[in-house]
């Protein structure tokens, strides 16, 4: 386990990536250019999104997508933007978030938020855990599969709004038992 802590320590970042940055506050903020039009946030590897990250914020992509398990240990994240992308994709698991013990409330939970985007899957179990809000307005959602939003806790809005929608699978939220 320390060796593989290691050799994530020297491998790069997404603050690396061409398009990406990381500001002092710890935010991973990514501006695609028609040279750099595509971002893949993952876990770990080369190009994975670095521990420390306290939010994601993403503009201008022609594609932007969330592996599974991409926020999973992620512990200070709180917020994750998105904003004009041409095609989102969140695999399986990609926003499944919790950190803290379930039976503590006092930890905050995480935001997400997609604006005037075209998202073309959310797949099912993508979204799951603390997860205070999740706001997708003024988009194109072609996807939501069954249990899109599942097993979330402290869950204040899930907000779809000024959304075209294609397939809207059915039971696409389910609580924990």
């Amino acid at each position: 386990m320390h060796a593989r802590s290691l050799a994530q320590s020297n491998t790069p970042t997404v603050c690396e990536e061409e398009a990406c940055r990381c500001d002092p506050f710890t935010r991973v903020i990514c501006t695609c250019t028609r040279d750099y039009p595509e971002v893949t946030l993952r876990p770990d590897g080369a190009y994975r999104v670095p521990s420390t990250a306290t939010g994601i914020i993403i503009d201008n992509c022609s594609r932007v997508t969330f592996l599974p398990d991409t926020v999973r240990s992620l512990i200070q994240l709180r917020n994750i933007e998105l904003r004009n992308v041409d095609h989102v994709v969140i695999n399986e698991r990609a926003l499944s978030w919790s950190p803290f013990s379930m039976l503590n409330e006092m930890n905050p939970g995480l935001r997400i938020s997609i604006t005037n985007s075209t998202v073309d899957e959310i797949a099912s179990h993508a979204i799951q855990g603390r997860v205070n809000d999740v706001v997708i307005s003024n988009s194109r959602i072609k996807v939501l599969k069954p249990f899109a939003f599942s097993s979330l806790t402290g869950v204040n809005t899930i907000d779809l709004q000024d959304n075209v929608l294609r397939t809207l699978k059915y039971r696409l939220l389910r609580n924990s038992p």
